[in-house]
């Protein structure tokens, strides 16, 4: 009696793999798309891969990432903001990073060293830095003195 059961187990878990392994074919093949062949024309514009092509999917959900794919370092601005000054057109005190006697009093839209104010809001700063990439600035938080190395 056992043995039946033992059996009975045995062909339910292969006819499981067996079943899993066909859906999970099928779900991945619905991602290999391949561009259409019109009339046996080969005849196409730079934009699509060649007739029976496969065609590359920017997001795969089985496979997330591709080997040796970086992602891209995060924008960074140049400057530092140290204050805002709040009012009918708001204005922002910005300073190099790399050089702290260098600063400059904007206002949104002023275009600084190839960097684009966007917003100006209470304690931050939104910057357009390079393609399309945007950069929140806020408030740096000093204790009093730390300018002249007087902090504990």
């Amino acid at each position: 009696m056992g043995r039946k059961k033992e059996e009975r187990w045995l062909l339910f878990s292969v006819c499981f793999l067996v079943l899993s392994l066909a859906f999970f074919g099928v779900s991945f093949r619905q991602w290999d798309q391949r561009s259409p062949v019109v009339n046996g024309e080969s005849d196409w514009s730079g934009v699509m891969p060649a007739p029976g092509q496969p065609v590359k999917l920017l997001h795969d959900p089985f496979f997330p990432a591709e080997p040796g794919e970086e992602e891209q370092a995060p924008a960074s601005s140049q400057f530092v903001l140290r204050g805002v000054i709040s009012g009918q057109s708001s204005m922002a005190i910005l300073e190099l990073a790399t050089d702290p006697n260098s600063s400059w009093l904007v206002k949104k839209g002023d275009v600084l060293l190839g960097e684009k104010v966007l917003k100006i809001g209470p304690g931050s700063v939104e910057l357009s830095v390079g393609e399309g990439q945007v950069v929140v600035l806020e408030m740096i938080k000093e204790e009093p003195g730390s300018e002249w190395g007087l902090t504990n």
